[in-house]
């Protein structure tokens, strides 16, 4: 069985989209708000999403109705920090000079610093 197909521009972007459930919602919704005058910025907009959202990298992208019904092509990617690599403990110090950080404070206890120049924490 084939389902129907919606306007072209519809279909250029279904394609591209990465979860394939319920095309039927996603179409009325679709041409409910007109949205053939859009394709070409929905379109880029999931493509940054599923190249860069951490959630959508992980299979979790809304299904395209919600996608569309929630306005949810105004969303900002969720992107994940990469953790800085960093020397051992020994090597801190001459590192965080070199990469422009702050000294350990007095008192600050070695695991709390790390944190800190690995940017897991922020005071």
């Amino acid at each position: 069985m084939k389902r129907k197909q919606g306007s072209p521009s519809f279909e250029r972007w279904y394609k591209v989209y990465p979860v394939k459930k319920a095309p039927m919602m996603a179409m009325k919704s679709w041409e409910r708000d007109g949205m053939d005058d859009d394709v070409e910025e929905l379109i880029t907009h999931t493509k940054i999403m599923k190249a860069t959202d951490k959630a959508w990298k992980q299979g979790y992208a809304p299904y395209p109705a919600t996608y569309l019904n929630q306005q949810r092509y105004f969303d900002e990617p969720d992107i994940e920090q990469q953790q800085t690599k960093l020397p051992p403990d020994n090597q801190l110090e001459q590192w965080a000079k070199e990469n422009g950080k702050r000294g350990p404070k007095v008192g600050e206890q070695q695991y709390e610093y790390r944190r800190y120049l690995e940017g897991t924490r922020t005071y």
